[in-house]
């Protein structure tokens, strides 16, 4: 009867320990991955994607492959990743979690050319020259270019990939230059290169100092070299203006005493100049001559100034 007791007393402690292990035991749980970019991914060459957060799985524990990691970079941060786009293709990201995977498609293009800006105008010297010019947008991917002279003669394509030209010595003459992008976008643009002779020389023919009485004009005239300078047009200016004004012309005036540079400058883009310093300079208004011998006195009047003479 003892042994009977103390049998059922043990059966007892195993079945009431084997129930509460049952009830408390948790077997886990996941969810199907789902992430927060909704749908297939597009890319330029060079674009990084903005953040996205993976949920689902087991929460903490992803792993984030790309099928083809040349073209389509990961870069992962616990359950938040990105994705670099390196070259043109497609490539599939897969992420998984306990058992759970999902997968995210993307496609991944090139930058065509828009535009094309030539940053120069159209008037080119004989001999080795640049075009300088510039491919919106910056991040293009294949700024390759193709070049072509409309007249070879005129102007010969040195080197393309640095916009390098040679223009022959033929002043007045011109070609147009295409520029074409080389990536499948069609873009092109046009530059007309005109042969041009620049101006070498300007000279004043008074030299480099000159001085006159205030409120005398003078004509200043200058002779420009090579003869054949295409643009032989000038500028002119005063360093001074409120002593010694100039007019388009060449033409001064002195207004006051002082001194004041005038300077002729080619419109032709030479930037080749010549100046002369002008001095402005108070002339004698009044003589006062002792003639108590009743002298013969004769007078030479040399400038337009008022002169009053007293004896």
């Amino acid at each position: 009867m003892k042994k009977s007791l103390i049998l059922l007393a043990i059966t007892g402690i195993i079945t009431f320990n084997s129930c509460t292990k049952n009830e408390v035991e948790i077997t886990p749980t996941t969810q199907e991955i789902t992430i927060s970019e909704k749908k297939d991914l597009t890319l330029e060459i060079g674009q990084t994607s903005e953040e996205i957060t993976i949920m689902g799985g087991d929460n903490e524990n992803f792993k984030i492959v790309s099928s083809q990691p040349s073209i389509a970079e990961v870069k992962q941060n616990k359950n938040k990743f990105t994705i670099k786009a390196l070259q043109e293709g497609n490539a599939v990201i897969s992420i998984s979690s306990a058992g759970k995977t999902k997968e995210l498609s993307v496609n991944i293009s090139k930058v065509l050319v828009e535009r094309i800006e030539v940053l120069e105008s159209g008037n080119y010297q004989a001999g080795n020259a640049s075009i300088f010019f510039k491919i919106y947008p910056e991040n293009a991917t294949n700024k390759e270019l193709v070049w072509e002279s409309s007249n070879k003669d005129i102007v010969k394509i040195a080197d393309a990939k640095k916009g390098e030209i040679f223009v022959m010595n033929k002043p007045g003459k011109s070609s147009v230059i295409t520029i074409k992008s080389k990536d499948g976008s069609n873009v092109s643009v046009q530059h007309t290169v005109n042969v041009v002779q620049l101006v070498r020389q300007i000279e004043i023919n008074v030299g480099e100092n000159l001085s006159l009485a205030v409120g005398a004009t003078f004509k200043l005239n200058y002779v420009i070299s090579p003869e054949n300078a295409t643009n032989k047009n000038v500028s002119w200016q005063s360093s001074n203006p409120d002593v010694v004004s100039v007019d388009s012309e060449g033409n001064i005036t002195t207004l006051k005493g002082g001194i004041a540079r005038i300077t002729v400058t080619a419109n032709d883009g030479s930037e080749i100049s010549s100046s002369v310093e002008v001095k402005s300079v108070l002339g004698i208004n009044k003589i006062t001559i002792d003639n108590t011998n009743n002298n013969e006195i004769k007078v030479k009047r040399m400038s337009k100034t008022p002169l009053s003479i007293t004896t």
